[in-house]
């Protein structure tokens, strides 16, 4: 597929036998290069339009980046991914919840729950973030904090009719040691 960022690196030539000096180039190079300028003119016509894409950043590359990295167990390097996705996008609650599972891992609890408190924040309906916050609810002793979290997480995930996160659950509670 040819787009205009297929041109970025003929551009980036033109640009620089166009700012040679002309006692450099011969006349036959300068007769040369005219089609290749009618070309350069036309696409920074288009520019405008490409460089304002450009300074909206989708967020969903370093998110993505950052599920895999946490995934792979490289949580310090998850949280600087889950860190630009907030820089791009700061009202992401699953960038917060990511972000706080790789800080649990690393046993900073303090900052794992302000991120799992923020993704609650923005997604008050967040069955994932209430499931986690109520495990490390009860994994500081904390028994009513623990269960309310999760049972609310039970009744998200029922109303959603979500059968396997639920079973998921179930196990986890019925199993602590595994």
């Amino acid at each position: 597929m040819f787009t205009v960022k297929n041109l970025i690196l003929p551009i980036l030539i033109a640009s620089l036998l166009t700012s040679c000096s002309q006692t450099d180039i011969t006349e036959d190079n300068i007769s040369n290069n005219q089609p290749l300028n009618s070309n350069i003119s036309d696409v920074q016509a288009e520019e405008p339009e490409a460089s304002g894409s450009e300074t909206t950043v989708d967020p969903l590359f370093p998110y993505m980046s950052a599920v895999n990295l946490l995934s792979a167990a490289q949580y310090e390097d998850a949280i600087n991914q889950y860190n630009k996705v907030l820089r791009l996008k700061p009202d992401l609650a699953l960038a917060y919840h990511g972000r706080g599972l790789a800080y649990h891992h690393l046993e900073q609890h303090d900052l794992a729950m302000e991120d799992l408190n923020k993704s609650i924040q923005l997604d008050p309906e967040y069955a994932d973030a209430y499931r986690n916050r109520g495990i490390i609810f009860l994994n500081q002793g904390d028994l009513n904090k623990g269960i309310s979290d999760i049972n609310k997480a039970i009744d998200l995930y029922e109303a959603r009719g979500n059968q396997e996160k639920l079973e998921a659950l179930e196990k986890l509670l019925g199993n602590p040691t595994d």
